[in-house]
């Protein structure tokens, strides 16, 4: 990803992971990279992300608001039994983007409900994602487990 081009100089986005499956989902064309797979996130406030208060600008917490709020917007109401068991941080220069996994053990209470920011959905082995992946999907599956 190095050499990409970032909007904003921070975000944070949900890999949501199901029983050895991962969803994705497919970019509309009103929105940045369309047409490409990726997870629902966004930019983390800039004021935040530029703070000069070293401890401020470290904190996860503000990464972790943003992840779930963008994948509420794009997803619709997430469930309740969701657990966040690891992240993954990608840093480029003056660029941070926090992703966090969620793994959801039961589906039957997740009506999925994608919003104009995506054209569809789907679960996908992650040794078996659709194409073309977001660029920066390139990294983020060698980070977690399989």
């Amino acid at each position: 990803m190095l050499g990409e081009t970032y909007w904003g100089s921070g975000g944070a986005g949900v890999l949501f992971y199901h029983q050895g499956k991962v969803l994705l989902i497919l970019r509309s064309d009103d929105v940045e990279q369309p047409g490409t797979w990726g997870i629902p996130g966004g930019a983390v406030n800039e004021a935040y992300v530029d703070s000069d208060d070293p401890e401020e600008s470290t904190d996860l917490g503000v990464f972790y608001d943003t992840a779930l709020k963008e994948a509420k917007e794009e997803l619709g109401e997430l469930p309740n039994n969701l657990e966040i068991i690891d992240q993954a941080i990608f840093e480029d220069q003056n660029f941070k983007y926090v992703t966090f996994l969620a793994d959801v053990p039961d589906l039957t209470d997740w009506f999925i409900a994608i919003n104009w920011e995506s054209d569809a959905f789907g679960w996908f082995d992650p040794k078996h994602l659709p194409k073309p992946l977001h660029f920066g999907m390139r990294t983020l599956i060698d980070a977690f487990p399989q």
